[in-house]
């Protein structure tokens, strides 16, 4: 469940607070072996990122969930966020009109981007 909404997230905006393309946040460089840098390019590819830092920054996101005790693989604390965001405000229904006009949103922002 967690996973479906992070690609969510990640389909709705690739600016979500806490994405590696959020402008607030800085480079880090990490030297990996080929074998290394290989294995997290193709983990990235197969998860659905949209490139091997989203998927870096999403494991020691996960890593800082763990640490801090804020553990979304707890049915109990996944629960009290789904209400939570339940009771944040009007939902709207995704018809399929809806994804296509969100797909035709991003498409148009990020034309040509992955080429930059």
């Amino acid at each position: 469940m967690v996973r479906l909404f992070t690609r969510i997230a990640r389909i709705l905006g690739a600016r979500y607070p806490g994405s590696v393309a959020d402008e607030r946040f800085t480079r880090i460089e990490v030297p990996l072996p080929e074998d290394l840098r290989a294995f997290v390019e193709a983990r990235a590819a197969d998860e659905g990122f949209a490139s091997a830092a989203e998927y870096v920054a999403e494991l020691v996101r996960r890593d800082q969930v763990q640490v801090e005790g804020y553990d979304l693989e707890d049915p109990e604390v996944l629960e009290r966020l789904l209400l939570e965001g339940l009771d944040s405000g009007p939902g709207i229904e995704a018809t399929p009109e809806y994804w296509e006009k969100m797909r035709r949103e991003l498409i148009e922002k990020y034309r040509g981007k992955a080429a930059e």
